[in-house]
């Protein structure tokens, strides 16, 4: 597409996740332990987003541990 055309390409992917809540909040968790991908903050900001994603007070991931005798890395994300 030749710039400033005002087009775009949108890449997507089907991400698998668990949706819970607790004391009034919710959560988005995404397991990436047996498949590491990479996701921007724009695209963690579109997740959590109420109107446009599956909407969320916090997004958590577990990754793979990096340190030997843990389990996993959990990363929140406010």
């Amino acid at each position: 597409m030749p710039p400033g055309s005002g087009a775009s390409i949108t890449a997507r992917m089907t991400i698998r996740f668990h949706k819970m809540q607790g004391l009034g909040n919710d959560f988005v968790v995404i397991d990436r332990r047996q498949g590491h991908f990479e996701l921007s903050l724009h695209t963690m900001s579109r997740i959590c987003d109420r109107r446009f994603g599956v909407g969320c007070d916090q997004l958590v991931l577990l990754d793979a541990p990096d340190l030997s005798g843990a389990d996993v890395l959990v990363r929140f994300f406010n």
